[in-house]
């Protein structure tokens, strides 16, 4: 008889871990994670590139949450910011300059696509720039 119950119990924790996991996975627990960036060098500033651009795909269909984490860290100059969704909406801007830096996470609406970072320099912007996006 005790073996019975020992067997019974084992099984039914089996079933109940089963069923946690997919319901635990199927309700978007799901971790998305990207990012890009780069360096700007004031000493190879060129009139025709006053305009950085970076892109990130987001083209994963479970996404519930997405969050856009911008750093944008100089130690001379300025620059403007903006961030495009794929249907070529601006959501975020702002200008950064050397003496505050750049440090911003924002929620928006995970539209799959090319998403476009515009960074809008000049002779004196020099530091460096980081884009993450991470959803779920």
């Amino acid at each position: 008889m005790n073996k019975k119950i020992l067997i019974t119990s084992s099984l039914l924790v089996v079933i109940l871990v089963a069923l946690s996991s997919v319901l635990y996975f199927s309700k978007g627990n799901y971790i998305y994670s990207t990012e890009t960036g780069g360096n700007i060098s004031a000493g190879n500033y060129d009139e025709n590139d006053k305009v950085l651009e970076s892109t990130i795909e987001v083209n994963d269909e479970k996404l519930n949450q997405l969050f856009v984490s911008s750093f944008i860290d100089l130690n001379q100059g300025d620059l403007k910011y903006e961030l495009y969704a794929p249907n070529g909406a601006l959501v975020y801007e702002t200008t950064v300059t050397h003496k505050e830096g750049f440090k911003n996470t924002v929620e928006l609406e995970p539209f799959l696509g090319e998403w476009v970072a515009k960074y809008y320099i000049n002779e004196t912007t020099n530091g460096s720039y980081t884009l993450r996006f991470e959803g779920k």
